[in-house]
C-alpha cells in the first residue's frame, strides 16, 4: 500500500513539472536588434529568418510583462528576473549597415552566436561575428554592386564667368540649360569612403538678351562682329550649344558609417566636347508682322575642358555646383568689352536612380 502511495505522489510531481515546463512563444513584426537587458534575466539571442520571442516556464500572467518592445529595442522588466527568455532575429550582422547592441545590467546576460556578453554596453558593428579575427582585426563590409553602381541625372541652370571673375549679362537664366546623365562605378568602398570612375553625356545651352558677337580670327587678325545688327528697333536672342561626353572621377565622403543616406561627392571630370554651335535671331516689326532673322555660325570651342563637380546628397535627390577649370573659349570678346577666356558654372538638382538599393 506504501509502495502505491509513493508511486502516485511521484507521479503527481512528475505530472506537475511538465505541467510548469510549457513553452510559450510569440511572433514579432519587427527585427530586434537592441537589447536592455537586467536583474538575473538571461536572454539567448539566435539568427532566425523569422522574428520571435519565447521562454519555458508556467503560464505567464496576462497583468505582468516580460518584455517591452520599443522599434528595434526590448527591454526585460522586473517580471522577467530570473528568467532564460529566447528571441530570435532576422537581423545578421553580416549585413553592412546593420548594428547589433547589448545592454546589460546587475546580474543578467546576453548568449550570442556561442559567446556570453554581461554588464556593459557591446556593440556589434556590422562584421561577421563568427569571424575569429573581428574581436581584433574586423573584416571589411561587404558592398555589393549594387552600392557600387550609381545612375545620376543632372538638372540645372548654367552660366559663364569670365576671367576677371564677371558674370556675363544679360543671360536668360532657364531650368534644364545644364543637363547631364552618368553612370559611375566605385571601384573602392568602405564605410567612410568610396572613389571610382564614370562616363556621362553632359549637353549645355547658354542663352543670352544680346548678342554675343566675335571671336578672334585663327590668323590673330583684329576682331570683327561676323553679325551685323539689322536696321531698326528689335531683339536679339543669342544662343550657344554644347554637347560633351565626360568621363568624371569621384570621390564620395560618408559621414555616417551605418547609413550612407547623406554623402558629399566630388568630382574631377575631363570633358571632351565634340558639338558646338552659336546661334542668334534677332525680332523685329515689319509691316505689323513680327519677323525673325536666325544666324548660326560653328564657333572655336575648346575640344577639351576640365571642369569639378561638388555634390551634396541625400537619399534619392541632391543638389551640384559645378564649375569649369579650364576656359570654354578662346579670345572672346562680348559687348566689344573684352572677357577673355569666359569660364562655365552651374548649380541644380542630381538624382540618383539606384540610391533606393543602396540604403
Amino acid at each position: 500500500m506504501k509502495k502505491i502511495v509513493f508511486v502516485i505522489t511521484l507521479l503527481t510531481i512528475a505530472t506537475q513539472g511538465i505541467a510548469q515546463s510549457t513553452t510559450y512563444r510569440q511572433n514579432l513584426k519587427q527585427e530586434i536588434s537592441h537589447l536592455v537587458v537586467s536583474g538575473n534575466c538571461i536572454v539567448r539571442l539566435e539568427k532566425d529568418t523569422s522574428n520571435w520571442i519565447s521562454y519555458t516556464g508556467a503560464a505567464p500572467n496576462d497583468k505582468e510583462r516580460l518584455v517591452i518592445i520599443e522599434g528595434n529595442k526590448l527591454t526585460t522588466t522586473a517580471a522577467a528576473n530570473d528568467m532564460t527568455l529566447h528571441v530570435g532575429t532576422t537581423a545578421s550582422t553580416s549585413n553592412a549597415h546593420y548594428t547589433l547592441t547589448f545592454d546589460i545590467s546587475d546580474n543578467a546576460l546576453v548568449l550570442y552566436d556561442g559567446k556570453v556578453h554581461t554588464t556593459g554596453h557591446t556593440t556589434i558593428d556590422g562584421y561577421d561575428s563568427t569571424n575569429k579575427k573581428s574581436a581584433t582585426q574586423p573584416s571589411k563590409k561587404k558592398y555589393d554592386e549594387s552600392h557600387r553602381i550609381h545612375n545620376d541625372f543632372f538638372f540645372g541652370y548654367n552660366q559663364w564667368l569670365t576671367g576677371n571673375g564677371l558674370i556675363n549679362d544679360p543671360i536668360k537664366a532657364m531650368f534644364g540649360n545644364d543637363l547631364g546623365w552618368q553612370i559611375s562605378y566605385s571601384f573602392y568602398m568602405d564605410d567612410h569612403i568610396a572613389a571610382g570612375v564614370g562616363a556621362e553625356l553632359h549637353a549645355n545651352l547658354y542663352q543670352f538678351l544680346q548678342p554675343n558677337v566675335a571671336f578672334s580670327s585663327l590668323q590673330n587678325t583684329p576682331t570683327m562682329n561676323y553679325f551685323d545688327t539689322p536696321a531698326g528697333g528689335g531683339t536679339w536672342t543669342s544662343i550657344i550649344n554644347t554637347v560633351s561626353v565626360d568621363l568624371p572621377m569621384h570621390f564620395t565622403f560618408y559621414p555616417n558609417a551605418h547609413k550612407h543616406t547623406f554623402n558629399l561627392r566630388l568630382e574631377l571630370i575631363p570633358q571632351f566636347t565634340f558639338f558646338s554651335t552659336h546661334s542668334r535671331s534677332y525680332n523685329f516689326q515689319q509691316n505689323e508682322e513680327e519677323v525673325v532673322t536666325t544666324y548660326t555660325k560653328d564657333i572655336p570651342v575648346n575640344r577639351f575642358q576640365l571642369k569639378t563637380r561638388l555634390t551634396f546628397n541625400y537619399g534619392l535627390l541632391g543638389a551640384y555646383l559645378e564649375a569649369g577649370l579650364t576656359p570654354l573659349f578662346k579670345d572672346l570678346i562680348i559687348n566689344d568689352r573684352s572677357a577673355i577666356d569666359p569660364y562655365h558654372f552651374a548649380f541644380g538638382l542630381r538624382v540618383n536612380l539606384f540610391n533606393l538599393l543602396t540604403d
